[in-house]
């Protein structure tokens, strides 16, 4: 739970069972991305067939990484994409009679064609790639950090019903996959159905563990009320609408709350005035607008209810945010950059959390800043964002010019 200090990280596996298929599939995903990494000529190869077959072919990419999901979720898709194509190479390397192919090669595509070639393959991606990606959902939700606690309990509620409807029904991938095969892609349907029955199980199972203190949670449930979107509509049903989630929250934090000062004996009064007052006012905004506008323009009306809602708010999701901070770090600190002090360092890595996005960013009004705040002059002829050195050069001599005139002018006089 996460009022326990746990938080989620939203890019962690989702633990699915190593059956014997999925780990030929994880162990082929792995090899076919080395096999055309290690060797340009082989993709450049792979390209020119997908070309005469119109397949536009994907490069295979590494299957595990930071983000396991989605890199998961991509080597699927490459792999289904570019199955054909694949299987064709490789008949044609391991023929034996390619001069320009080594031994070992011939007799590493001769194993890779053992597991690539029976229709059960692909039947098996398509059925993988269908349940990874209601994971990638899952996973990208965990990561938001706008999300609130209602939204996420949401997302992992409807992650786990639709995985659970895959035992019975035919993602759209496998729907496909099926329906563009030949007769033989039925090999074997209750091994099959077996087998996904067996997964899928398995990854529900590990969910459940996962997140089972925050799905079950009264706690969190209770929370729900920080999202305008959930009240009702009714003005009646508002009036009583998360009273008693409060009272919930208020015994449970009520250490933290009286230690700051906060009178938790007005609590409902200000949590019915504020229910009314956001309905009248700010019903438009959205959740985490709307609590900005509240905290910011009306602390001192709602000073006590607004306790909950900043300890709601601030309840850490996941720790995605963090680990995007070691991303960021990671690209900053380059090679050529390792004599960054810490002060700088922090400077760049909340400009690149915080700041705004590149094209929406005005650079003028710092290179006038930059221009003005040195000690010596920068560059007397070059105006910050103005005209180039010619033309500012011309302009001087012409006020020259114009100085020596009056100058003769006066001294005729």
């Amino acid at each position: 739970m996460l009022t326990d200090g746990r938080t989620y990280d939203g890019r962690r596996p989702m633990a699915i069972p190593q059956l014997d298929d999925v780990k030929v599939i994880d162990e082929l995903l792995m090899r076919m991305h080395y096999f055309y990494k290690n060797s340009a000529k082989r993709f450049r190869e792979l390209k020119t067939l997908g070309q005469h077959s119109n397949i536009n072919v994907l490069k295979p990419p590494k299957s595990t990484g930071t983000r396991w999901i989605d890199h998961r979720r991509q080597a699927l898709l490459a792999m289904i994409r570019n199955h054909p194509i694949i299987v064709m190479q490789m008949e044609d390397m391991a023929s034996g009679l390619r001069s320009d192919v080594k031994g070992d090669d011939v007799a590493r595509c001769k194993g890779y064609l053992k597991n690539l070639k029976p229709t059960k393959f692909i039947l098996y991606c398509n059925m993988y790639l269908d349940i990874v990606c209601k994971l990638a959902i899952l996973s990208k939700s965990l990561q938001g950090d706008e999300k609130s606690v209602p939204m996420v309990l949401l997302y992992i509620e409807t992650a786990l019903d639709e995985i659970k409807e895959l035992t019975v029904t035919d993602g759209p991938n496998l729907t496909k996959c099926r329906s563009e095969g030949d007769g033989d892609v039925e090999f074997d349907g209750v091994a099959f159905e077996n087998d996904r029955r067996v997964i899928i199980d398995a990854i529900v199972h590990a969910i459940n563990l996962r997140f089972d203190n925050f799905v079950n949670s009264d706690l969190i449930k209770a929370m729900s009320f920080i999202d305008p979107s959930n009240w009702p509509d009714d003005s009646e049903t508002l009036k009583d609408y998360g009273n008693d989630d409060i009272d919930r929250l208020v015994d449970h934090f009520r250490v933290p709350l009286e230690t700051n000062n906060c009178d938790t004996s007005v609590i409902q009064s200000e949590w019915r005035r504020l229910k009314k007052d956001i309905r009248r006012h700010h019903s438009e905004l959205k959740c985490h607008k709307l609590w900005q506008t509240v905290i910011v323009n009306k602390a001192e009306q709602y000073s006590n209810i607004l306790h909950i809602a900043r300890i709601v708010l601030t309840i850490p999701i996941s720790t995605a945010h963090v680990e995007r901070v070691f991303s960021y770090v990671k690209r900053i600190l380059g090679d050529w950059r390792h004599r960054l002090n810490v002060k700088t360092m922090e400077d760049l890595v909340r400009i690149s959390l915080e700041g705004v996005p590149l094209r929406d960013f005005d650079p003028l009004p710092v290179v006038k800043q930059w221009q003005a705040s040195g000690c010596r002059k920068r560059r007397p002829y070059i105006a910050a964002y103005g005209p180039t050195r010619k033309a500012t050069t011309t302009a001087v001599e012409s006020g020259e010019s114009s100085g020596d005139s009056d100058d003769s002018a006066s001294d005729g006089e």
